[in-house]
């Protein structure tokens, strides 16, 4: 009976031994990421320092995985896309709040997740800027006006569809009025630049700008006769906007043989 006693004592040993050898000590991932602004090929700014991170419509971000012990990463953009890139590129289409997450899991099957949020905002027009005039720059007709003629001056946004293309007839651009100013009285050969506040809620569509969707016009009457002045969509009129949340502006500029509008927008 003493021996097997011993026996017994000895085999129940041998089982505690084994049980801890096979006792697997988990590996707990760290997990955190950083979300920068790409300024340019070559740069990139870090945005992520607030608790909500603000950025704008079609703003492209860089995402950089900061995790520590980990086998594998998955990513929720926020927007319906799932990834397990190292460092995914993501931007919006739409205004409103956004949380991107990052999970991350380790050898031995533990996760963590870190999650920031990310408020997208519109460019809203507040103030539309006429910054040159001259009445007889031959846009399409001249109307042959003195020097010193006063005109009722008028600023114009104009909007196709994505899949549409500026069509001119009638001495005008066709397309829908997204915004119109209320007319201004002036000369040509003004001082200082007309500014015109923008009171309703105008929020410029960057899909359509980046296509050459948006149309922006100076139209001069007097006389009973209107002109159009300058359109971005003639041929030979440039066009440039710059800035962005990392400037905190963003402006178009648009003109034509003495003829200018500056529209300056912010974001909200």
């Amino acid at each position: 009976m003493k021996v097997n006693y011993v026996a017994a004592v000895l085999l129940a040993a041998l089982s505690l031994s084994a049980c801890k050898k096979d006792k697997i000590t988990p590996v707990l991932p760290s997990v955190n990421f950083g979300i920068y602004h790409i300024v340019d090929i070559y740069n990139r700014a870090a945005v992520d320092s607030a608790d909500v991170i603000k950025i704008s419509t079609y703003e492209k971000l860089a995402l950089s995985s900061l995790a520590k012990n980990s086998s594998s990463l998955k990513w929720d953009l926020g927007d319906g896309t799932v990834t397990s890139k190292d460092s995914p590129e993501l931007y919006f289409t739409k205004s409103g709040t956004y949380t991107v997450s990052l999970t991350a899991t380790s050898s031995t099957g533990a996760t963590l997740t870190k999650s920031k949020k990310i408020l997208v905002l519109d460019r809203v027009l507040k103030l539309v800027r006429i910054t040159n005039l001259y009445f007889n720059g031959n846009f399409v007709t001249s109307p042959n006006w003195p020097l010193n003629q006063v005109a009722n001056v008028q600023a114009v946004i104009k909007k196709i569809g994505i899949n549409d293309y500026p069509i001119f007839s009638n001495g005008d651009y066709q397309g829908e009025n997204v915004y119109q100013s209320a007319p201004v009285q002036t000369t040509a050969n003004m001082s200082t630049p007309i500014e015109i506040p923008v009171k309703e809620k105008v929020i410029l569509d960057m899909e359509a700008l980046q296509k050459g969707k948006y149309g922006f016009h100076i139209y001069a009457s007097a006389n009973e006769e209107r002109y159009l002045l300058t359109s971005n969509w003639g041929s030979g009129v440039g066009i440039s906007y710059t800035g962005n949340m990392i400037s905190n502006y963003f402006n178009i500029s648009s003109g034509f043989n003495g003829n200018g509008i500056e529209l300056i927008f912010a974001f909200e």
